[in-house]
């Protein structure tokens, strides 16, 4: 029970209903509805050197090409710290700006990830384009990223989720994104889950685990860096006020004395109340004795 209620930790209500209780909810609300910018976003900044730093970025010529700068710290604090998102620009001329952000920064990314459709050849060039960035200077990987949605969006919802204490203050998130990265925010604020176009399509078939395809294209660039960070379900923040690991005989008995899901039945072989045996359907004293 414990490591299904830790499994749910990242999701919000609506998405925790229909993964643990099986309910049909139409998903047409915000993907992100907690996002909010005074929690979850913080001042430019430049992040330390000596932390992990990525880029990601998702393509586009219609639609605009986005590029994030992320950061990690020691810790598995994430800060996106930066980026580039335009429209109609060849590839070299973005291949050029990224560089030239990262020389002003004097770092370049331990990892930069990418779309895994641009590896598609383009039927006019003849190349694809992961192969035009390489040409100009830029190494994109693509191996490893899901076409799984929801695998990157179940990470970031971990990852946004507020907790007690973080690097950045009480009551923020593990992952916070600087306020220059306008479109960033803009599109994680208004993130929709994909509908059906009738209600009785939506009332006949499943909730669609699908993002509404319109203003995605930074969001896509985070979800491609969100997939290589560790899973969070398992890992809950600390809580303070958690049982201590050491304690006596006498507090022991006397808190599962107060335990209405404990029951003392005698042993026929006792010999006294120190061999008292219980049953409990609890992992509440987990670590106590």
């Amino acid at each position: 029970a414990e490591s299904r209620g830790r499994y749910f930790v990242g999701m919000d209500d609506e998405e925790r209903r229909i993964r643990r209780d099986g309910e049909f909810v139409a998903k047409s609300g915000l993907v992100f509805p907690n996002f909010d910018k005074s929690t979850h976003v913080v001042e430019p900044q430049i992040p330390p050197k000596d932390w992990a730093w990525y880029s990601s970025a998702d393509f586009g010529w219609n639609n605009p090409t986005a590029w994030l700068w992320h950061a990690v710290s020691p810790n598995g604090d994430i800060i996106t710290f930066a980026e580039h998102y335009k429209d109609h620009t060849t590839t070299p001329d973005h291949a050029a700006t990224v560089l030239m952000r990262e020389a002003a920064w004097q770092r370049t990314p331990d990892i930069r990830v990418g779309d895994p459709a641009g590896n598609q050849t383009q039927g006019n060039t003849g190349t694809s384009t992961i192969m035009e960035y390489a040409l100009n200077g830029v190494y994109i990987n693509t191996e490893g990223i899901p076409h799984a949605v929801m695998i990157g969006i179940e990470k970031m919802q971990q990852y946004f989720r507020v907790r007690k204490r973080t690097r950045w203050g009480e009551n923020r998130p593990k992952w916070v994104v600087t306020s220059n990265c306008v479109n960033l925010i803009r599109e994680l604020k208004r993130l929709r889950w994909a509908s059906y176009d009738s209600a009785k399509r939506a009332y006949e078939r499943n909730a669609l685990d699908e993002v509404h395809k319109k203003d995605d294209h930074a969001f896509d660039s985070a979800r491609y860096f969100a997939t290589l960070q560790p899973n969070l379900t398992y890992d809950p923040e600390p809580e303070t006020d958690r049982v201590p690991t050491t304690i006596s005989y006498q507090e022991m008995m006397a808190r599962l004395a107060n335990d209405e899901t404990v029951t003392f039945v005698d042993n026929e072989e006792s010999n006294g109340p120190a061999d008292l045996a219980w049953e409990t359907s609890t992992s509440y004293y987990e670590g106590a004795y």
